[in-house]
């Protein structure tokens, strides 16, 4: 069988990572149907998430951790200004602090797309600190990777590729799909500034 990440192989990634300024990554446990923003899936989060998910502005992800013991949080990634917040996962908004560090997803949306799963996983064994989520956008690019509050998305980025990509410096080029607070136009000129001056993706272009 002929997997959609197979036949694209020849598109060029730049431009096309999917445009959203915020992002909310809510640790739930699933499983994940194709469509899993809904109540009977959300259970008691969905009074909050589902408002959220309606906003054109905004993509709420499912996330899972490594270990389902550990506390479920809510990660909220304003990507114009680069700025995260976590804060408990449960029936009401939670309250939100400021947090220093990164969110890196991986897609592993089975039910969304084949291709997450069977690419995805093998990508989230190999990584240190990374959550698994629901459908990122481009299941066509997997596995597919978003790096949060930057909003830098990586496509094709396979297992045995991931060593000299994870610090997001030049080597993470070929991968770059662009940043989401950015649109496609956009992206692809980001990019190719980027490839010609040298630039990681986490350095400022000015």
């Amino acid at each position: 069988m002929n997997r959609c990440s197979e036949a694209s192989l020849g598109e060029p990634l730049p431009g096309t990572a999917p445009t959203r300024r915020f992002w909310w990554a809510v640790d739930h446990p699933g499983p994940w149907p194709a469509q899993p923003l809904v109540e009977s899936v959300l259970g008691e989060l969905a009074s909050w998430v589902i408002p959220l998910a309606g906003r054109t502005d905004t993509t709420v992800l499912l996330t899972r951790q490594r270990d389902p013991e550990a506390p479920r949080q809510v990660y909220f990634a304003d990507t114009w200004d680069r700025s995260l917040a976590v804060g408990p996962c449960g029936p009401t908004p939670p309250d939100l602090a400021p947090c220093p560090d990164t969110v890196t997803l991986v897609c592993t949306h089975a039910r969304r797309d084949q291709c997450c799963a069977i690419l995805g996983r093998p990508l989230l064994d190999v990584m240190t600190g990374a959550r698994e989520s629901s459908h990122i956008g481009g299941h066509r690019f997997a596995p597919t990777v978003l790096v949060l509050p930057w909003g830098i998305v990586l496509g094709r980025c396979a297992a045995d590729s991931w060593p000299p990509v994870q610090a997001l410096g030049p080597e993470a080029l070929p991968y770059y799909r662009g940043r989401t607070a950015l649109e496609a136009p956009a992206q692809v000129a980001d990019a190719e500034a980027r490839r010609i001056w040298g630039l990681g993706l986490t350095e400022n272009l000015t």
